[in-house]
């Protein structure tokens, strides 16, 4: 990796209007603006977690590659992105949403701010970030629980079980 490159997973989540196309349109926007060489796991049709009666399943996935900014100015760019595709900046809490981008890990680091924690906070608690994060980077550590992404995954799919979504068919990267 150069010198200033920082590996990083971002997810991506989305359950309004055509998440499909809204997922795919705020992964080009990240590769162009911070994450040129993103690669994006498969797309996955979930079920909502913690969200009220009759929210729609969501459309998720992950991307994994280097970016040369520090984590605040990358969540500014996925800030930045969600509000270019319309979502609105006054954010209900696991509302139905257009687009939601979270960063998930940067390098092996650990950040603790008020507006952004790194390792996400939740990821270790949802198999609809565990998932696809496994699929592109399943040996990758997880600071603060001493285990990989893979190992994460195995123990939650032990003890939530598999209804939690499926993968989508006929995906294009």
């Amino acid at each position: 990796m150069e010198p200033n490159q920082h590996r990083v997973a971002v997810a991506f989540g989305a359950n309004l209007d055509d998440p499909t196309r809204m997922i795919r349109e705020a992964a080009e926007m990240l590769r162009q603006r911070a994450v040129p060489d993103l690669l994006m796991a498969p797309l996955y049709r979930t079920v909502p977690v913690d969200c009220r009666p009759g929210t729609p399943a969501f459309i998720n996935t992950v991307g994994v590659g280097r970016s040369s900014m520090p984590p605040l100015e990358l969540l500014m760019i996925c800030k930045r992105i969600e509000t270019e595709l319309g979502r609105p900046e006054d954010r209900g809490r696991n509302a139905p949403r257009v687009i939601d981008l979270d960063i998930l890990l940067w390098n092996g680091n650990t950040v603790n701010r008020p507006e952004l924690t790194i390792p996400h906070p939740r990821m270790v608690d949802r198999l609809f970030v565990l998932k696809p994060l496994a699929d592109v980077a399943p040996s990758w550590p997880v600071p603060g629980t001493g285990k990989r992404v893979a190992q994460l995954l195995a123990e939650s799919l032990a003890s939530e079980g598999t209804q939690w979504g499926s993968r989508l068919e006929n995906q294009e990267s």
